[in-house]
């Protein structure tokens, strides 16, 4: 069965959905916000546009396994599902107590993780990630000038970021 596809056009859309099969979502240009909760077992695309454009993920259940998130060679896979798309998004909220391994990009990354546990690495750019719950977590800024990590003390450990609450790993 081919995956369900969902094109947004230009303009600022606002799109809340729950995926339980396959599908390609396509926000386009305009600055967009997708709120979905998706089936661990689908083969998910999701790709943001032009535009400041943010998306919550949640996934129904648990996840066999990590959740892997890498908006630099736009991959996605959750748990030991297909691998899916994930690109062009500005702000990412996970939702879930998932084990997040995050890649991000040369440019600017904003995360806002809710739950779970969180590993990542957000390279250039000035990125900000907020961290709720106990963790543990680890976020290595990269090469970022202004890299800002908050989380609540002692749950998370930092390498390369420049500003917050996150404890610096020597």
């Amino acid at each position: 069965m081919a995956p369900a596809d969902l094109w947004l056009g230009p303009g600022d859309d606002h799109l809340e959905i729950r995926v339980l099969g396959d599908a390609v979502i396509n926000v386009g240009p305009g600055d967009d916000s997708v709120f979905m909760d998706v089936d661990p077992t689908a083969r998910l695309s999701v790709v943001g546009g032009v535009g400041s454009d943010e998306i919550r993920l949640s996934f129904s259940g648990h996840p066999d396994g990590r959740v892997l998130l890498n908006q630099r060679y736009a991959r996605l896979r959750i748990g030991t599902g297909p691998v899916g798309e994930l690109w062009g998004w500005d702000v990412l909220h996970l939702w879930g107590d998932h084990d997040w391994v995050y890649r991000g990009t040369n440019s600017h990354d904003g995360l806002i993780v809710n739950a779970g546990r969180f590993t990542g690495r957000t390279y250039g750019g000035d990125d900000v990630v907020t961290l709720r719950g106990p963790g543990p977590h680890y976020v290595n800024g990269g090469a970022g000038a202004r890299d800002h990590v908050d989380a609540d003390r002692g749950a998370a450990t930092c390498v390369a970021v420049e500003l917050g609450s996150c404890v610096p790993w020597r």
